[in-house]
This record gives structure tokens, sequence and C-alpha cells, in this order.
């Protein structure tokens, strides 16, 4: 597969502040110790503002920029870029105003907000390459909110929490069903740019309380997301690095998606819970939000019978929070659980489907599965 076959696994990545070139001596394996994420500041060359950061919240905050103005790799780099890494270093017109822009906003946010990211690339732009200037009377005289928002209101028709996830479980199969669920083992179809929209193999392993991997057998290799219930990883053939330990926002969001394996556990894994109503197109849904410490919130939605129709999460990067979308649908019948066959994953640098063949409760899985990855190449 060649480069540009799979620029958009980066997304937009394009929106490059610094040029994102591998170096030579960044790739070996025995540079990446379990538990060190590798930092972009040696794994990608000319990093000029973005520095101090894992190689994975580098990518993140590529991706903020990409969804932020609607942009993709050769939109800010040279066309070059698609087939050879080392083009990502040619300096552009975009990447220097880029550099400009993020100045900008760290100013205004330190000097006006005491450094909290209130402004964003995605304030002034929203979606677009030139943020405009006259108002939208459209938006302006909508009743509808917008349902992703990470702002929940809590109102005083809604339901406590408790109810909420007792009339989700209940709609799942019943507790005692549910409840006794501590392994699940996943076979189906995936779906997404990585894989040049062909149906690709995959698997998935979850052990309760919070253990998840899943393998993707592309035609480029194995892609493995494996999650041991403290450490996570990524590795991928098609990522700079071949092996990625995952960090911040990126090990919360691989904790949380470890989480949704087993629905009986997710209220409890949240310190305090706010619950309100949404509209989704003509549907209304329960949205109940799911805080923790210090990490960004998660948004659980629910349907009108109490079914998980979507799951929204957010990771911080240096220049504001990118969310995570899940989606469910096509729920079926296993074992007396009803399991969302069809998956739909959304985030700034990716989309991806997967398609539910077999699920399989409590059989055994060795514990290998969870274990730290091999590198990717």
């Amino acid at each position: 597969m060649k480069f540009g076959e799979r620029r958009i696994v980066l997304g937009a990545v394009a929106m490059v502040i610094a040029c994102m070139v591998p170096l030579a001596s960044a790739v070996e394996p025995a540079a990446l110790p379990q538990q060190t994420p590798p930092m972009a500041d040696d794994v990608f060359s000319n990093v000029q503002i973005l520095t101090g950061l894992t190689v994975d919240e580098f990518l993140n905050t590529m991706g903020m920029f990409a969804s932020s103005l609607s942009k993709d790799c050769v939109d800010c780099h040279v066309l070059e870029s698609l087939e050879n890494w080392d083009a990502f270093a040619q300096e552009t017109g975009q990447i220097r105003m880029a550099r400009i822009m993020v100045r900008m906003v760290n100013d205004i946010n330190n000097t006006q907000f005491g450094g909290a990211k209130r402004v964003t690339c995605f304030t002034c732009h929203r979606a677009t390459s030139i943020p405009d200037a006259s108002p939208d009377l459209a938006l302006q005289y909508s009743v509808l909110e917008n349902p992703n928002s990470m702002t929940v209101y809590p109102t005083p028709l809604a339901p406590s929490v408790e109810e909420v996830f007792d009339t989700y479980i209940e709609a799942i199969g019943g507790a005692e069903a549910v409840e006794n669920i501590e392994t699940v083992v996943i076979r189906g179809t995936y779906t997404g740019y990585e894989t040049g929209h062909m149906d690709t193999p995959f698997e998935v392993y979850a052990q309760a309380p919070n253990r998840r991997a899943r393998i993707t057998h592309n035609s480029t290799g194995d892609h493995y997301r494996v999650y041991d219930g403290q450490n996570g990883w990524i590795s991928n053939p098609d990522m700079p690095v071949p092996l990625i330990p995952l960090s911040g926002g990126n090990l919360h969001g691989i904790s949380v998606q470890a989480l949704l394996s087993f629905p009986a556990r997710i209220r409890e894994n949240f310190s305090r819970w706010l619950v309100s109503f949404t509209f989704v197109g003509d549907r209304t849904m329960t949205v109940a939000q799911g805080l923790r410490g210090t990490e960004l919130p998660v948004n659980f939605y629910f349907d009108e019978s109490g079914l998980l129709i979507k799951v929204l999460y957010w990771t911080e990067t240096p220049v504001g929070p990118v969310p995570t979308m899940i989606e469910y649908d096509d729920y079926r019948e296993v074992d007396g659980v009803m399991v969302p066959f069809f998956w739909s994953e959304s985030w700034t640098t990716g989309m991806t489907t997967s398609q539910l063949t077999e699920v399989e409760f409590n059989i055994p899985i060795d514990s290998a599965r969870f274990s730290q990855p091999p590198p990717a190449y």
C-alpha cells in the first residue's frame, strides 16, 4: 500500500504546525520501552511550536487542526508528502500561518483566561478555512442545541442516573444476565481509511473489569489496540513509529472503550453524573454525562427504549479538546443479552465501521492477549 492510500489514517494530520518527518533513530523497537511514550520532538523533525508532546498527543493535535478547518494533508503540505514522509518537512505558507495562529490563540488564553483553553482553532473557524465574520441567522433562531456538546445542563424532568442505568440494563437483558459477563470475544469485519475502505477481519477480546484488545488483520499487517487495565498501546505499520504507548487523554479514551464491554460496570466507574435530554433528528435521547476527577467527561446517549445508542468522549490537546464518537445499531440477542452488531466510530483523524458476525460470552481468554503487542515493524 502506498502512503497516499493510507494518508487519512492520520486524518488531516496535514495541518502540521511542525513537519512530521520520522527520524531513523526513533523508529527502532529498542528505543521504545514499554511505558515510555515516544516524544514528537524525537520522532518528527522541525517541531517548532508543539514541543514536549508524546507522539499520540501530537497526532491528536493535528486532528484538531484538520477538523477545525476541514483540511487534509495536501491542503497544507506539498503533494509529494502523499508518497514521501520527508516531503512533510517542506515549508509552506499554510504551515507558517498555522504557527502564527497557535501563538495567537495561546496568547489570548494566557492573557485573558489564565491559561485555560477557552479559545481554540474551532472557536473561529468552525470547520471552515476562513472564519465567517457575519452572524448566522439560521443558527441564531434554531431551537435545537448541539447534541454533541461537552456541556450538559441537568434538568429536573430528567430521570436519576440510577433510573437511566437500571432501564438500560433491563433493556439489554436484565441484571442477572448482564452482571454475569466476565469475558467477551467478538469477531467481524472492520472498514475504514486504514483498510482502504475494504472489509477487514478483526477480533476483540475483553476481560472484566477493564481489559481489552482489538486486532485488525489489514493487508499491511496486523494492527493492535490493547489496554491491560492500566497501560495502553497501538501497534500499527501505518504509524510513524512501530509501537506507541498511549498517554494522557488517549489512555483515558482506551479505558473508556474497555469499560463499554461490561455495561453493568459503567455507572460505578464515574464519581459524578449529570442527566438531561437532547434531540438527535426527530428522536429524543437521554444523555448521562459521567465525570471523574480531572478527566474530561464522557457522554452516554440512550434512546426511548433505554438502549445505549452513542458514546462521546474527549481528549485534551495543547490547542483544545478533540472528540471521539462511537455509535451503536443493529441490536441482537446473544445468550439472553442484547448486543449492538454495528458500530461506527468517528474522531478527528479517522472514521471506521465494525460489523460484528460473532459474539461469545464467558469463554477463557489467554492473559497474553492483554500484554504489550509486538512492534509493527
